[in-house]
């Protein structure tokens, strides 16, 4: 039969005997001696730091995948194959794959950009279009024409409103 250890033994006698703490036990601890003081601030600045970073890439993404909707004739849908759908897809996968690398999560935060942008489209053009079989106006159609955009609707190969409004600046 295995020896148990007594419960009446301190933490500095399990150590000096060799035993290991919980993590619970180690946490606790480090927070009493005032290094986990430290260890939280280092998590938090490194929290922010990767923080602006996705920030970052998503208005990368988001303005190069906006740049292609106005320049290509189509915009964002080549053929009816979804431009941001297909880079979001790849994007993920890629950093999927390269998840070992420092830029693994810059692929992830690429994709996942890039698909909110595809889901953004498609459920606006979805959504505006049931609205429209029943004779309302989407708050995106109504938002344009108070602007003086009345020619937007919404509907797929249409100029983006905000487009629109930067070219009377």
């Amino acid at each position: 039969m295995p020896h148990e250890l007594p419960s009446s033994l301190t933490v500095g006698e399990m150590q000096a005997a060799g035993a290991n703490m919980s993590p619970i036990r180690s946490l606790y601890e480090r927070m009493k001696s005032g290094s986990a003081v430290a260890q939280l601030a280092k998590a938090k600045a490194v929290a922010a730091g990767h923080g602006l970073r996705a920030g970052g890439e998503s208005l990368l993404v988001g303005g190069m995948l906006a740049a292609a909707h106005t320049q290509l004739p189509t915009g964002l849908d080549y053929k009816k194959v979804p431009i941001d759908a297909v880079a979001g897809v790849l994007a993920l996968v890629a950093g999927a794959a390269t998840s070992p690398e420092e830029f693994s999560k810059d692929l992830q935060n690429t994709g996942a950009a890039a698909l909110a942008i595809f889901s953004f489209r498609k459920t606006h053009d979805f959504i505006a279009a049931k609205m429209k079989e029943k004779g309302k106006k989407p708050g995106s159609q109504i938002a344009g024409e108070i602007e003086g955009l009345s020619h937007y609707n919404g509907d797929f190969g249409e100029e983006d409103p905000i487009i629109a409004a930067a070219r009377f600046l």
